[in-house]
């Protein structure tokens, strides 16, 4: 009997180092990848290199997609070359786990949403409509129609094409919270209402006193600042002042 105890206490133990191993392995990944994205979105020279760097020592999908959404923001806004980057994307390959979307890479990695958020916008700017209209596609194929971000993506789309009512009518309901129905990252709701209110500037819909101030914060951020600028509603609501942030 105490043999047994021992060989259970014995693979617990090495279980335990291994989860402990793959924590640390995964947050030096993170590190990284947060490193990689703070440097884009302050316009930093080096963050090209950085990207670069991080990619090349990804064997991971998940964190060699992850790159990529990044290396595809970068290269569309510097005017460079992105049809490769943009061909090799593979969201499923952050997003899915043996063939189908796995509900906790989902959540763990919804942040990639702002990402994809940024890119159509900074696309937008650019007419870049093949990258808008290949993201579609790729955002679709994805199948997470029961995500708060899947149906955000898709008003902003409708309002950077003019289409329908140019996705106020969703985008209202993030503002008023209506999307009990849908599945979402608490921690980034506040987030997501932020975009919300920028793209209905954007459409030129009418936004309440509140969500103009919250603008104002939002063009205060990084993240803001990046998709304000890409929708050229930055003059039209200046920032209060600069909030630092490591990852909203």
């Amino acid at each position: 009997m105490e043999y047994v105890i021992y060989a259970l206490m014995a693979v617990l133990l090495v279980y335990i180092i291994y989860r402990n191993y793959q924590m640390i392995v995964t947050f030096k990944k993170n590190k990284k990848y947060i490193d990689c994205y703070q440097s884009l979105l302050r316009y930093e020279e080096d963050a090209p290199a950085k990207i670069d760097a991080y990619l090349a020592e990804q064997k991971d999908p998940e964190y060699i997609n992850k790159g990529k959404v990044l290396k595809l923001y970068q290269q569309i806004r510097n005017d460079e070359s992105y049809l490769e980057t943009l061909n090799e994307l593979d969201l499923k390959g952050i997003f899915f786990q043996k063939g189908k979307a796995s509900k906790q890479k989902v959540s763990l990695n919804a942040d990639v949403f702002v990402w994809l958020y940024l890119i159509l916008a900074i696309a937008r700017k650019k007419s870049k409509f093949d990258v808008i209209d290949a993201m579609k596609e790729k955002i679709e194929a994805l199948g997470l129609d029961q995500r708060l971000e899947v149906k955000e993506t898709s008003a902003i789309l409708d309002a950077l094409y003019e289409r329908g009512d140019g996705g106020a009518a969703f985008l209202n309901d993030i503002l008023e919270g209506n999307y009990i129905e849908y599945e979402y990252d608490k921690s980034l709701i506040a987030l997501f209402k932020r975009f919300a209110a920028a793209t209905l500037a954007y459409a030129s819909e009418p936004i309440e006193e509140y969500y103009q101030e919250e603008l104002r914060n939002f063009a205060g951020t990084l993240i803001g600042e990046n998709y304000m600028n890409n929708l050229d509603l930055i003059e039209k609501y200046p920032p209060h002042n600069k909030e630092e942030e490591t990852k909203e």
